[in-house]
């Protein structure tokens, strides 16, 4: 063979073992789909009938108090989106409270970190 036959040969030899790995990673990664696939159980995913329960008023005005917003708050935030951007108009359509998921001590350590940089 000349020597240029021996670099197209390995040439070609290495470029087909590139392709030949990349199709059995794709394999390999397509398999996951299955291996690690979560089990749906029909049982756990049909609710089950409750018997109807009358809501007292005094229940239903609570729970209304909990999702109610002080409007001085929705001011504030308005007026705090404006202030990002006082070129563009905005409407709030919504307002939704997000319950805290994080820890006490979370918060406390977040809360810190402001007042330093802010120079509390």
């Amino acid at each position: 063979m000349s020597n240029g036959s021996e670099l197209i040969m390995v040439t070609l030899a290495g470029v087909g073992i590139v392709f030949v790995v990349l199709i059995i990673l794709a394999a390999v990664i397509l398999c996951f789909k299955y291996v690690f696939a979560q089990k749906h159980d029909d049982k756990a995913v049909k609710p089950q009938a409750r018997p109807a329960q009358a809501k007292s008023a005094a229940d239903a005005g609570r729970e209304d108090a909990e999702y109610m917003i002080d409007e001085e708050l929705v001011a504030a935030i308005a007026a705090a989106i404006a202030a990002t951007d006082p070129g563009k108009r905005f409407v709030v359509k919504s307002i939704v409270r997000v319950p805290d998921s994080f820890p006490v001590w979370g918060s406390a350590a977040r809360q810190g970190q402001i007042n330093r940089m802010t120079g509390r």
